[in-house]
């Protein structure tokens, strides 16, 4: 059945809602649905199909005046377009989207890609999004402890789908020689990734792994910050910070060990693509995200709590003196690629849409 949907995000910056709209975008439109992509910022990050129509709304206004603007412009937007649906990506545009969906044809399905006890920041947002919820049609929630965050009504009417990962770039990874012992981790440069709680555990590590080094692939508003840390300890050369880089699961390919150590999280795109290419992966067990879901501990990668540099200290000793033990890891975590495929998680998402379309929530 060819739908017409349209996909509503802040932008295409490379975050990882941002990768997965875009991996669905191109995916639905390969199949022949007429796909628009509303974005509130002309960033894009990501490559897209030509076939996917793209509509840029800016507004200059903030607080409630933006809410009351954007989401104006956002419903004049969508009756121009008339999709069948609306897809909309992370509570702040979900709050614009429900506001310009008021009384209109479409059907609304909203997705939560965070943790909703931490995220939005903003009170007025978490109060919005409380009120204007129950005006939707449909969720889409990444794992299971986040649907349990809201209502019994809310549930009901939702489903989990966890993130794609690329086939293709995982296939065209091709890990190269290894240069002691190396460590890897990617994200945005922010507080949430807790990137300073890694560095000081990594300093400790490599005081006795002197053949060590640490990697942080990303972006952000900390990178002073974590510049300076790194100065500081004097780990320059050693702890290096390249930025945003597009061939990234290419680049963490030849690494040692990957290392997650957010203090939140919906569902790790970067965790999933280090499990995809084999690396041994160390993680936090956020509450409420993703990474119990994907990771038993010491089967296909190790737990660590949220904010432990010791036990985070103790888990990189751990994989560096057993060489066994990496491997198993590393092997075990690769089978996440045949549950998490582009193709298999696009289906998902088409089945939902479907049913909801349908009538059939």
């Amino acid at each position: 059945m060819v739908m017409r949907i349209a996909f509503v995000i802040a932008s295409l910056n490379s975050g990882g809602a941002e990768r997965v709209i875009a991996n669905l975008a191109n995916c639905f439109v390969s199949q022949k649905d007429e796909i628009d992509l509303i974005l509130f910022n002309d960033t894009i990050y990501y490559e897209l199909d030509k076939r996917v129509r793209v509509h840029i709304i800016k507004e200059d206004k903030r607080g409630v005046r933006y809410i009351l603007d954007a989401s104006c412009s956002l419903r004049k937007e969508l009756k121009k377009i008339a999709p069948e649906v609306v897809v909309s990506f992370l509570t702040e545009i979900n709050v614009l989207s429900i506001l310009a969906s008021m009384g209109a044809p479409w059907k609304l399905i909203v997705s939560e890609r965070n943790n909703p006890r931490v995220m939005p920041r903003k009170k007025y947002y978490r109060w919005l999004r409380t009120v204007l919820y129950p005006f939707c049609d449909a969720f889409v929630f990444q794992t299971k402890q986040a649907q349990e965050y809201f209502c019994k009504p809310i549930q009901k009417r939702s489903c989990i789908i966890h993130n794609p990962i690329s086939k293709v770039a995982v296939e065209q990874a091709v890990g190269g020689d290894k240069k002691g012992f190396e460590i890897v981790s990617v994200g945005r440069l922010e507080p949430q990734k807790n990137f300073a709680l890694l560095i000081n555990s990594f300093k400790q590590f490599h005081d006795k792994f002197r053949d060590s080094t640490l990697t942080i692939y990303g972006e952000g508003h900390l990178r002073e910050e974590l510049e300076n840390q790194i100065q500081s300890l004097s780990l320059e050369g050693v702890v290096t910070l390249p930025g945003n880089q597009k061939n990234v699961i290419e680049l963490i390919s030849n690494k040692s060990v990957f290392v997650l150590s957010s203090d939140y999280e919906g569902m790790s795109n970067a965790l999933m693509e280090a499990m995809a290419v084999g690396l041994p992966c160390i993680s936090t067990d956020c509450p409420i995200g993703g990474s119990a879901e994907l990771i038993q501990d010491h089967i296909n990668g190790l737990l660590v709590s949220v904010g432990n540099s010791e036990e985070l200290l103790q888990a990189m000793t751990e994989l560096y003196e057993d060489y066994k033990l990496r491997n198993k890891l590393g092997n075990k975590a690769k089978e996440i690629l045949a549950t998490h495929s582009p193709e298999k998680i696009s289906s998902e998402w088409r089945q939902w849409i479907e049913k909801i379309n349908e009538g059939k929530k």
